[in-house]
Formats: structure tokens, C-alpha cells, sequence
């Protein structure tokens, strides 16, 4: 939160009329050895309850993101592949699944509902399974924003691909479910 400037960040966009207010939330994912399976109990188990409980959030996945980078970027991919129902907006960054999780792209449910953003600094040491991600993403036909920045695997990268999620992705696309139903 600090280091990556998010309430600056997020204050300034809400102040300059480019987003709308919103919580932040974030896990400590380190606790828990980057293990999926017990940050995904976590998540759905404690956190979202407590968020839900205690703050004016909207408990419709309309009105949820899940966004990560580097470690969190594989978690945001992971919760992407394995809950796209359950968060309308994803923010993948710095790094993405590999291997079995992303060759089998095709087996995950509803990836084309969420709005996505995969982004990426240009001199990062793990583009390679980000720009992965994109293309796995483009030969499933699965609409996405792909995003380069001018930095590496730094807080510059994950400043400048926040800010542009926020204001570009960010509350920006009507539910598709909804206009389903109707």
C-alpha cells in the first residue's frame, strides 16, 4: 500500500473526477507461502465476509475487482481462471500462470465476462509469461486490455499499470450478465 502508492494514487483519480470512490483491500499472501488453495479459502472465507460486513461494499460481483502484481499477479490470474463469476474486473500484472494453468485456458468457465487488464513494464525479467497470458487470451478470442509500461519489475511498473486500471478498466463496462437476463 505504501510503496505502491495506492491511496495517493487512488485520492488523486477520485479527486480529478476519473474514477469513483471506492475500498481497497488488500491480503498478505506471504503468510500463507502464496499456498492458491489457502489464499482462495481465505479470501472467500474471511475476507469478503468481514468486507461485506463492515463496510458499504457491494456484494455483486459488479461492484468487485481482484487485481495483483508479480506473486499477486499469478493469484489475480488464478482467481480469474477459477472465479470469473464471482469479480467483474481483473487487473493481472507482472507475471501470470504458466504451464498446465494456462495451456489449458479452454476448461475455465465464463473468461470472457469480466473486463481484464494483463499489463506489464517493458524491461520486466517475467514478461514472457504475461505477454503468454495475452496471446492465450487472443487465440481463445477472449476481449482483454494488454498494457505495456516503460519500467521493469518495480514499483514504477505497478504504479503507472494501477493508475490505468483505475481510471481506463476500472466501474467501465456494463455486466453482461445483466444485459443477458434483460
Amino acid at each position: 500500500m505504501n510503496e505502491g502508492a495506492v491511496a495517493n494514487i487512488t485520492d488523486n483519480l477520485i479527486a480529478g473526477g476519473k474514477a469513483e470512490p471506492f475500498v481497497v483491500v488488500t491480503m498478505n499472501n506471504q503468510d500463507l507461502n502464496w499456498d492458491y488453495k489457502r489464499i482462495e479459502v481465505d479470501q472467500f472465507e474471511h475476507i469478503m465476509p468481514y468486507v461485506e460486513a463492515n463496510y458499504n461494499v457491494s456484494d455483486e460481483p459488479a461492484g468487485r475487482a481482484y487485481a495483483g502484481l508479480s506473486m499477486g499477479g499469478v493469484t489475480a490470474n488464478r482467481m480469474y481462471f477459477n472465479h470469473a463469476d464471482d469479480f467483474a474486473y481483473f487487473g493481472i500484472w507482472s507475471y501470470a500462470v504458466t504451464g498446465d494453468e494456462l495451456n489449458n485456458i479452454g476448461s475455465y468457465r465464463n473468461l470472457d465476462d469480466p473486463s481484464v487488464m494483463v499489463g506489464v513494464g517493458i524491461w520486466d525479467y517475467l514478461i514472457d509469461p504475461v505477454q503468454n497470458l495475452h496471446t492465450a487470451l487472443n487465440e481463445e478470442g477472449i476481449e482483454h486490455a494488454y498494457v505495456e509500461v516503460p519500467a521493469a519489475h518495480d514499483w514504477k511498473a505497478w504504479h503507472l499499470l494501477y493508475a490505468a486500471f483505475v481510471e481506463d478498466h476500472l466501474w467501465k463496462k456494463k455486466d453482461k450478465r445483466k444485459a443477458k437476463e434483460e
